[in-house]
């Protein structure tokens, strides 16, 4: 952040003018030095001037001729003007100036260099209360903060911030032109420390200090203040995918163009402005999507750029982020013609560049990114070459440990996996697995740029057949995994960066298996996915045992939980304003000047779990369950993790203490992938109205076909490992099953999975009746072992003091379908369950619904639901008032109930969450086993009102029924709650019995939980 030493008041030598008049006055002084030599009072005098023109016509033309000789001139008035002249400061500054110009100009430090020591000896020469002091703290700061751009020293950069802090304490409220800069570049100086460190308090500090200074600020200081700011706020927004500090962002930029100083902006100003407001839009394009925002960004971007002349130092980078803009324009839309322009456009600012200097290096990386995606796109092996050449480049030029580089390492190891995808030429992976391992060892990089770097040195070792290498890289950057969702982030970002890492847990097992670590398998699994529910259960056993051993302790703990863990912002996230300023406490949170910072919550939760984990009996309080753990915890009814992944397709089966390995080759990634979409394309037309009876058809068939595909590849040689192949004998209770699928598998029905029969014509395929899981298991589902555990271990409800939630959506309005058996269902359940309370229409509003659960240990809703896959924590159940108060998976997550047991979720898809989420059970159902409910009945897609009905009453029948039917003829089975699974499971049966060829009206319903 430059600020020009003559608009912050300290003067020139020579104001120049327009024109010929600052030619004019340059051939005088050069007539003058003819007359008087340097060395002379006068002499000095018009050097200073001499150099002052130049560097002024420099300012306008950039001719490096001016520059040099102003840097001579320069020079020579300096050490002709004795320290006490009042000109001393003002020729020194400017001095400074052109050494900062210059360096830039040639890439080297050396100017800058010269330009600290010369600084230095100018403050070493004036005692501590010096007027002059202010402004030489003030240039110093800036000359070590341009230093530390070519160097990357933390050591310059800590300096020019404690010198930055001198400024900003020697600049007095009467002066508030320097206040206004030593703050701005002060600020300057802690969002580059940020960006090394990742310490929030530095950035927080530099968007207030930045802030005062935009407001102080005149002339072009404002536009490089504000443009500061913005950056900083931008800066901000990269951790979060809320769109506070981006449009705030937006707002200071758009105000400050709108509110030019008299006379209007220079070219240079208005263009830093527009600049930063492209990449304000682009950052708002990547949080809400659409071409409004990225064509508004184009648009900006043109504009900043068509403001600099063709020689202007700054019109490189203008071109590069026209360039990254239409790159982005590509990835938006496919069409390769932005992309083939953004080439063109990084080769046109590469060759305008320096041949040396800190920014070549990004230029390099935006080429040679560019490039890569060029192959992607027309598959020319030229382009390839050409990017890993540049990106080597690139990689070699960042310094050791700087965190900018791990986006060019990914990069160019992508590159080299695809030359070997292309030549098979295994030097290729060797070396990208050295530019992986130069990665991995940036400890600077942020933690998901280490995940990313672990995972790509993984992969790589796994295309190696580096089997034990593979799965240790992978081990550790699952490791890494939870520290993405700490309590200081909000749920959305939580989830998005979480989102980033799908795949990489299955990756990991995958490898562990290759090398032959089982156990380590199970473990990878367990610790890499369901991260936010992990953090979020109650302890195994619940909390008596903390209760009794320290109630103190107890207290704080839950007020933590409540307190420290917000779900979500109080306001919808594009409407609420910057995080940290002044946006809604959630509730319950603490608030005031003694309520803890945000990025303390987690050192704060921290430090409770280690007291906690000090008491006798508790040192295994939330910690993670190792294999050995879960094993001794597997009795008789099998838990079964499905895991597939690019490298082998497997099922880890637990029972009995034992872990039991079923490679299933049949299954492939892909073919996981694939068929999750055509489910749900296939259940969405079989349940749209405007969709003909042909189509309906088919969409059954469809779906028969991946109940199908289930069988064969996956069910069925669970079931025969398991030796429960076949059909248990009439009378007899069927074996319960739990199902922990991983990745895709998630958004598939295994419980229902079974092999069709087509009588010779394909319109008559459907389920055989006697063939598939439903006529041989009661299944379960469970989003991990340990959540399976914890459920498990939590005692049932106390009968006397339970009580239901029922909501009944009769009349939902805003476009959406009546559903006439809403009343009929909450009777049933009403009936069913103890002390009913009934919530119905315009009576079940959000607020009332939260009140009820909070208090309650069963629940029925028989609503409308929406599964947001771009926002999966909005996800929301359709009570009354829904588009202003929406009752969403976040306000469900975060009940925090103890003695919960059961809750029926008669609403469509609540099962059913985002693809790259399926790990984390981030949808309706996932919602309530959080919230603390023991056993959970959800559905995988839309369900038919009138089949919802009837699942609904034949399911309350088996839980009042004293030995269910699936539970066996002999003996007293569970009743109520503990009943949930044998009577969803007859339930189920039931219609598909009564409706075999319609299997999207009974398999889409799940049972969760114990």
């Amino acid at each position: 952040m430059a600020h020009a030493a003559g608009e912050h008041g300290h003067g020139q030598e020579y104001r120049h003018g327009q024109g010929d008049g600052l030619d004019a006055e340059i051939a005088r002084r050069r007539a003058a030095l003819v007359r008087e030599p340097p060395y002379t009072a006068a002499g000095a005098g018009h050097a200073a001037g001499l150099g002052s023109a130049l560097l002024a016509r420099f300012r306008r033309g950039h001719d490096p001729v001016d520059l040099d000789e102003a840097v001579q001139h320069l020079r020579a008035a300096v050490a002709a003007t004795p320290r006490a002249e009042d000109a001393a400061v003002p020729r020194l500054v400017l001095l400074c100036e052109a050494l900062e110009r210059a360096a830039r100009r040639t890439g080297s430090a050396a100017p800058l260099t010269e330009a600290v020591q010369l600084l230095d000896d100018a403050l070493d020469a004036r005692p501590a209360h010096h007027p002059d002091r202010a402004v030489l703290l003030l240039k110093g700061t800036q000359a070590l903060i341009d230093r530390y751009a070519f160097e990357s020293r933390p050591d310059v950069l800590d300096l020019a911030i404690t010198r930055g802090r001198a400024a900003a304490a020697a600049a007095t409220a009467d002066d508030p032109v320097n206040e206004g800069a030593a703050r701005g570049i002060l600020g300057s100086a802690l969002h580059d420390r940020y960006q090394r460190t990742h310490r929030t308090a530095d950035l927080d500090e530099a968007v207030t200090l930045l802030e005062r200074a935009a407001a102080l600020a005149t002339g072009g200081n404002r536009a490089t203040a504000t443009a500061e700011l913005a950056r900083c706020l931008l800066t901000r927004a990269r951790t979060t995918r809320h769109t506070g500090d981006v449009d705030h962002a937006a707002r200071v930029l758009r105000a400050a163009l709108d509110r030019p100083p008299a006379g209007g902006w220079s070219r240079s100003a208005a263009h830093l402005l527009l600049a930063e407001l492209g990449k304000a839009m682009v950052r708002r394009h990547e949080r809400t999507g659409g071409n409004e925002a990225l064509e508004a960004a184009r648009q900006v971007t043109q504009a900043a750029l068509d403001l600099l002349p063709a020689q202007h130092p700054g019109r490189p980078a203008a071109v590069a982020n026209l360039g990254s803009v239409l790159e982005r324009a590509h990835r938006e839309t496919g069409d390769p013609a932005p992309l083939e322009q953004a080439v063109g456009l990084y080769r046109h600012a590469l060759a305008q560049l320096p041949d040396a200097g800190p920014p070549r290096r990004y230029f390099l990386d935006g080429l040679g990114y560019g490039l890569r995606t060029l192959y992607d796109a027309y598959g020319d092996p030229a382009d390839l070459h050409e990017s890993i050449g540049l990106l080597r480049q690139a990689a070699a030029a960042f310094p050791e440990d700087d965190p900018d580089q791990m986006a060019t390492r990914y990069s160019l190891v992508q590159a080299l996996r695809a030359e070997h995808q292309r030549t098979g030429d295994r030097s290729a992976l060797r070396e990208a697995a050295g530019v992986a391992a130069a990665a991995v060892a940036v400890r600077t990089a942020s933690v998901g740029r280490r995940i990313e770097a672990l995972a790509a040195q993984g992969h790589v070792r796994a295309g190696l057949k580096d089997w034990p290498g593979a799965a240790d890289s992978l081990r550790q950057a699952v490791a890494l995994v939870p520290r993405l969702a700490t309590r200081d982030r909000l749920l959305m970002d939580q989830l998005h960066d979480l989102g980033d890492t799908s795949g990489l847990p299955s990756a990991a097992a995958a490898c562990a298996l290759n090398a032959r670590r089982p156990e380590r398998a199970l473990e990878l699994l367990e610790h890499g996915r369901g991260v936010v529910l992990s953090r979020r259960l109650t302890a195994r056993g619940g909390l008596a045992p903390l209760w009794q051993a320290d109630p103190e302790l107890a207290r704080e703990y839950v007020r933590l939980r409540r307190a420290f863990d917000p779900p979500q912002p109080a306001a919808r996230p594009d409407l609420a304003t910057p995080p940290g300023r002044t946006q809604p406490a959630p509730a319950g949170a603490p608030s005031g000047p003694g309520a803890p910072r945000p990025e303390d919550r987690e050192a704060e939760w921290g430090a409770l779990l280690r007291r906690i984990r000090a008491l006798p009996g508790l040192a295994g309080f939330l910690v993670p369950a190792t294999a050995a753990e879960l094993l001794a915890d597997a009795g008789p009814d099998p838990v079964v993790l499905v895991v597939p992944s690019w490298y082998r397709c497997d099922a880890l089966l637990l029972r009995n203490g034992r872990l039991d390995v079923l490679r299933l080759p049949r299954l492939t990634f892909r073919a996981a992938v694939d068929r999750a979409a055509v489910l749900q394309e296939a259940t969405e037309a079989a349940h749209d109205p405007a969709v003909g009876v042909r189509e309906r058809l088919a969409a059954q068939q469809t779906v028969a076909g991946v109940l199908d595909w289930l069988w064969h590849t996956t069910v069925h040689p669970v079931l025969k490992r398991l030796r429960l192949d076949a059909a248990p004998a009439p009378g007899t209770a069927r074996p319960r099953l739990w199902w922990c699928p991983t990745g895709p598998m998630a958004l598939l029905p295994l419980h229902a999975a079974a092999p069709a029969e087509d009588g010779g014509r394909r319109w008559l395929r459907a389920p055989r009746s006697d063939g598939g899981a439903l006529d041989r298991v009661v299944s379960s589902y469970t989003p991990s072992v340990e959540a399976l555990r914890r459920v498990r271990s939590r005692p049932p409800a106390d009968p006397a003091t339970a009580s239901s939630c029922v909501v009944a959506m009769g009349r939902t309005g805003d476009g959406h379908a009546p559903l006439p058996s809403a009343a009929a269902e909450a009777a049933l359940a009403a009936a069913a369950l103890p002390a009913a309370t009934v919530a119905a229409d315009d009576a079940a509003r959000r607020d009332r619904v939260i009140g009820l659960l909070a208090h309650a240990t069963h629940a029925h809703f028989a609503c409308h639901a929406v599964d947001d896959p771009g926002r999966p924590a909005e996800s929301r159940l359709l009570t009354a008032g829904h588009r202003e108060r929406p009752l969403t998976v976040a306000d469900i997550s975060a009940l925090g109930l103890e003695h919960a047991e059961l809750a029926f979720l008669s609403a469509c898809s609540t099962a059913r969450g985002a693809a790259r989420l399926a790990d984390e059970s981030v949808h309706i159902t996932g919602a309530f086993l959080l919230a603390g409910f023991r056993h959970v009945v959800g559905t995988l897609w839309q369900v038919d009102d009138t089949a919802s009905l009837e699942i609904t009453r034949l399911f309350y029948e088996g839980t009042r029924s004293s030995r269910p039917v699936g539970a066996g003829p002999t003996g007293a089975g569970p009743t109520g709650a503990g009943a949930a699974p044998y009577a969803l499971h007859e339930a189920v049966r039931a219609l598909r019995d009564r409706y075999p060829r319609t299997p999207t009206l009974w398999a889409a319903h799940t049972h969760t939980g114990a």
